[in-house]
């Protein structure tokens, strides 16, 4: 169950986020609340202090924003700390093609492209249900 409430969580933030570019918390709350409320372990809580701590300072420089930040604390409380890493490889890589391939078709600079990381979150995950 708890794969299928992670997938819910990641698929409603990809859509929204290809959508609005904004994660809605509704869509991070719920499933997260659900979860610790089933396994209510403090390694979970440990986890996500660690990814804030660890991405604070990337969004006070503006380099990500506070949904991506928020999707990634309850992705962790979900597939844990070491899941994360394989995921966040796959995720760098499929964001670069993105990048690129947006950067191309809209003929704009690679550095000014910009692209919904929940969807590419999204897409990075998908070896970890594999």
């Amino acid at each position: 169950m708890k794969e299928y409430l992670y997938l819910f969580m990641l698929f409603a933030c990809a859509m929204t986020d290809i959508v609005t570019y904004r994660i809605k918390n509704v869509f991070l709350a719920l499933p997260l609340g659900i979860l610790l409320i089933c396994d209510p372990s403090s390694q979970n809580l440990r986890d996500m202090l660690l990814i804030f701590i660890l991405f604070i300072p990337f969004y006070c420089l503006g380099m990500v924003k506070a949904g991506d930040i928020k999707l990634l604390m309850a992705a962790t409380a979900f597939i844990g700390t070491a899941s994360l890493i394989e995921t966040a490889v796959y995720t760098v890589l499929i964001s670069v093609i993105s990048i690129m391939a947006l950067s191309i078709r809209n003929q704009t600079p690679v550095l000014q492209t910009k692209i919904p990381f929940a969807f590419s979150f999204f897409m990075g995950s998908f070896p970890f249900f594999i």
